[in-house]
């Protein structure tokens, strides 16, 4: 029933769900709008670090409550060539040119399990369909130049992903690393495959029981039968 009078915006470079050992970076006034927008400056493309905030609303008794799910920014240094990545965090703008903005590419492809097609972009041809990015896929990036791949997003919190029968391209929308025995736990999957930039000509080898998966990867997973992979964060 009380009015909050304050948000506290905690962040860290690593990611924990509870938000332990996160840094206060600033206290905004709820009472002025103007002071709802707030800039992290230096931390954008170009910085290295990936980025967590936890914000925490303060109401007047001094009563606090954190909110359940975070922000990011998340980066990740690519060199030239195919490289094989993904989105790990939800997206306000989730339309292919403006999800790999800051990377300099002639290519991108992504394979569609249900359909059993590839979608792909070029820089070269403005006129393309591609489906809306979500974390749930993978794609092959034909990288230019050197860069970073740098996004903003939402934490999720709980990612669903639908296997078909056969062979799917998925991400790893998960900051917590595992490996891939128990991350594939109770699942009927026959062969998992990951990206290996020295592996020619498919840059792939297969995944071990005890490899782990880590975000901003993509993965080939043969499932033996339509079902689901949930990944929590």
């Amino acid at each position: 029933p009380n009015p909050v009078l304050q948000y506290e915006l905690y962040y860290s470079t690593e990611y924990s769900r509870g938000g332990d050992g996160y840094q206060l970076l600033a206290i905004i006034n709820a009472n002025r709008s103007d002071d709802y927008l707030y800039v992290h400056k230096g931390t954008g493309n170009g910085d290295p670090n990936n980025y967590f905030y936890r914000i925490t609303a303060i109401d007047s008794d001094g009563r606090a409550a954190p909110c359940l799910t975070q922000a990011a920014k998340y980066t990740r240094w690519l060199t030239s060539g195919m490289q094989l990545v993904s989105i790990p965090l939800e997206l306000r703008e989730n339309r292919i040119g403006e999800v790999f903005q800051t990377l300099n590419y002639s290519s991108v492809w992504h394979y569609d399990s249900t359909d059993q097609t590839w979608k792909s972009c070029h820089s070269a041809k403005p006129y393309f369909f591609f489906p809306p990015v979500d974390r749930s896929m993978a794609f092959w990036v034909n990288v230019s130049q050197d860069g970073y791949m740098t996004v903003a997003g939402i934490v999720p919190l709980t990612t669903w992903m639908r296997l078909e029968r056969g062979w799917n391209l998925v991400g790893y929308p998960s900051f917590l690393n595992d490996s891939s025995a128990n991350v594939f736990a109770g699942l009927n999957v026959s062969r998992s495959e990951a990206y290996e930039g020295s592996s020619l000509p498919f840059h792939l080898r297969l995944l071990s029981d005890v490899d782990e998966m880590k975000p901003g990867r993509g993965y080939w997973i043969y499932s033996q039968a339509p079902q689901y992979l949930v990944l929590k964060n």
